[in-house]
């Protein structure tokens, strides 16, 4: 369809936001709730560093820039680790501050999702009132920068990136320029290739030590300036931190004697190596802490609210420890309250925890900042209705550090956890490392929340893994069978029906074989977690028209008439309550109705004595789905009225939600 043939309207039964994207080449977005008025202008460029030997790299950025200025494009720098791809776009975009209107900078470390929400958060937006789809932040971000020329830079992007354009501000000549460490970029809404930026000749690596260091001092010794440049490998990087040794450490000394005092030799690995050591012991009393945790726990990010739950220290002291460490070049604050630890540096800091603190003192460590964010992914889980359980019990000598999640919002944490989620998974292997696998398994079910919000199938993997490993270490039968059943119930709820099914029969086998005292009731629990399987896959497949879904439904009967029975027998009427509600949804889904409405009422009747308020509300949402299949809508009403107040409403799983989203559409058609 030609541009001119668009007729750019939007007929009177849309209710939303209309957001104009750009050049009209197909259909207007329509934001499916108004979005909330911008309160602040962007104005987030930091400081600019010295930059030497990047001409032609700013050159072909500009060349690039001003092939047209009527649209929005995205331009990217690429280039290894160290070779100072970010300082080098901060240099292109105060060079072209003052053509724009508003500028920022963002990390996309954890993925375009999170680097929207800090954009919109950072235009005063309500982070509870942001969209859950990258797709419709787009259309925020586009809307609510439509009328300002903005320049984005999106720093740090992880491998394989794709839709960079979902960043594009919506007003013409707006640019984002994307800092990519990795070769592989999905060019999707990329039309240029990327500038390259290499390693630097000894000369502009000199001449970048003098700017740091002063040229006076840099001309007074020649020869010991070259001996130092000429042991950083062509990074920038390297030359930064030997700055920051030299300033911080030895203010007067000759450079010919501190050369001589690194003793470093050929090789990349060998020469950093001194050079870390270097900025380790230049470093402030305050810091030296806090850069040990850091390689404790593993961390690749902070914020200064862990950071003060580690040192345990006032905020004072933990300023000036972060602000040493980006100062030595061993970390970048990426974002307000975010520090990234350079690649080098938690190696280096790693090296220096294990070599320096005990065994005990770096499990404290890694106990304090588990503990820290346990109420943070307590309150993210509240999202999802997903009952954490309590986290496991730690040293009551290590007193929990006080957090700053107070007045937070579910929605708020959750965001707060997508944004930082690289924190946590570093952290779930630090406990493993540590022997803590409970811990493990315990933040690795709470992540998972991220996972069920996002989709995110490559997090969910890798979770499982750190999961099934710290089962493994406890070395305890129970623990095994209880964790992979719940990673396999986990991938169940998430839809990931190849993925769920191996976990679920492991879970199973493991349990049947097993002779302990919990095995009984790990036995019922595999049974119930395969039966539920079946029933949502099977419906699922009705709803495709594929009629192997009758099939699954028929498995999911069989096997809970015996866990039913077994349930009955062993007492426990309120297993036995929940079970019979998940038989009612298979014989629903079968066309049951009769058979179904039996077991609902009896359902209903067994929660009532013997089960809690969320079995209650579960099986009253069955029983109402019944209901309604039989025509009976006043009925179906008065079932969900009953729970309507209830606290178990308000906490129940997205999926349940979405069952009585569905029975409140079908109330509303009825009663039109």
């Amino acid at each position: 369809m030609e541009h001119s043939s668009v007729d750019n309207t939007v007929d009177s039964a849309r209710i939303g936001t209309v957001v104009q994207a750009g050049d009209v080449g197909g259909s207007v977005i329509v934001v499916s709730a108004p979005p909330l008025a911008a309160q602040r202008p962007l104005r987030q460029l930091p400081p600019a560093r010295p930059i030497v030997d990047r001409e032609g790299v700013l050159a072909e950025l500009d060349a690039l820039y001003h092939r047209g200025t009527t649209s929005s494009r995205v331009l990217v720098v690429a280039g290894a680790p160290g070779v100072g791809l970010r300082t080098a776009a901060l240099a292109w975009a105060h060079r072209h501050a003052s053509e724009f209107e508003a500028h920022a900078v963002v990390s996309v470390t954890s993925g375009l999702y999170a680097a929207q929400g800090v954009l919109l958060t950072a235009l005063g937006l309500d982070p509870d009132r942001l969209p859950h789809e990258i797709g419709d932040r787009a259309a925020w971000w586009r809307h609510h920068t439509s009328g300002t020329r903005t320049l984005v830079v999106a720093v740090d992007p992880p491998p394989g990136i794709a839709g960079v354009e979902a960043l594009l501000p919506g007003a013409a000549g707006s640019v984002v320029l994307v800092a990519s460490h990795h070769p592989v970029l999905d060019r999707t809404g990329v039309p240029h290739p990327p500038v390259s930026v290499g390693a630097m000749t000894d000369d502009h690596l000199r001449e970048l030590v003098s700017r740091m260091l002063g040229d006076q001092r840099v001309a007074s010794d020649p020869e010991g300036v070259q001996a130092l440049v000429a042991r950083c490998a062509g990074l920038p990087l390297a030359a930064r931190i030997v700055a920051g040794v030299v300033g911080l450490r030895h203010p007067n000394a000759p450079l010919s004697q501190i050369a001589d005092r690194l003793d470093l030799t050929a090789g990349l690995a060998t020469q950093m190596g001194p050079i870390m050591d270097q900025a380790y012991a230049a470093l402030p009393e305050d810091a030296v802490p806090l850069y040990r945790a850091i390689g404790a726990c593993d961390l690749t990010e902070l914020t200064r609210g862990l950071a003060m739950a580690l040192l345990g220290g006032d905020a004072t002291t933990v300023d000036r420890a972060l602000e040493a460490l980006v100062i030595a070049g061993l970390a970048d604050e990426i974002e307000p309250d975010l520090y990234r630890v350079r690649d080098l540096a938690r190696e280096h800091a790693r090296a220096m925890a294990q070599s320096a603190d005990p065994a005990a003192a770096r499990t404290a460590l890694v106990l304090r900042a588990a503990r820290y964010l346990e109420p943070i992914l307590r309150l993210a889980n509240r999202t999802s209705g997903r009952d954490l359980g309590p986290a496991p019990t730690a040293d009551s000598a290590d007193a929990q550090p006080d957090t700053p999640f107070d007045g937070m919002s579910p929605t708020q944490a959750l965001d707060w956890i997508e944004q930082r989620r690289q924190i946590v998974i570093h952290l779930c292997q630090a406990t493993l490392d540590q022997g803590l696998p409970l811990w493990t398994e315990w933040l690795g079910t709470a992540l998972w929340v991220v996972t069920e919000w996002r989709g995110d199938r490559e997090l969910r993997d890798l979770l499982s893994g750190i999961r099934r490993a710290a089962a493994q270490l406890s070395q305890d039968p129970h623990a095994l069978r209880r964790a992979i059943g719940r990673i396999g119930q986990d991938y169940t709820e998430a839809g990931e029906w190849d993925a769920a099914l191996p976990y679920l029969l492991e879970s199973r086998a493991l349990a049947a074989a097993a002779d302990d005292p919990a095995a009984p009731r790990d036995r019922r629990t595999a049974d119930k977690r395969l039966a539920n399987w079946h029933v949502l896959r099977g419906r699922e497949r009705l709803l495709q028209s594929d009629p192997r879904g009758l099939d699954d439904l028929r498995e999911a009967d069989n096997g809970l008439t015996v866990l039913i029975a077994d349930y009955e027998a062993a007492g426990l009427l309120g297993k036995a309550a929940a079970a019979l509600t998940m038989r009612a949804q298979a014989r629903l889904g079968a066309d049951r109705r009769l058979d179904a409405l039996r077991d609902s009422e009896r359902a209903i009747e067994l929660v009532l004595h013997h089960g809690d308020q969320l079995h209650e509300a579960r099986a009253r949402i069955t029983h109402a789905e019944i209901l309604t299949a039989w025509g009976d809508v006043p009925a179906a009403r008065g079932e969900l009225a009953k729970i309507e107040q209830s606290a178990a409403a308000r906490a129940l799983p997205p999926r349940d939600q979405a069952r009585w989203s569905d029975l409140d559409s079908i109330f509303d058609d009825s009663a039109t």
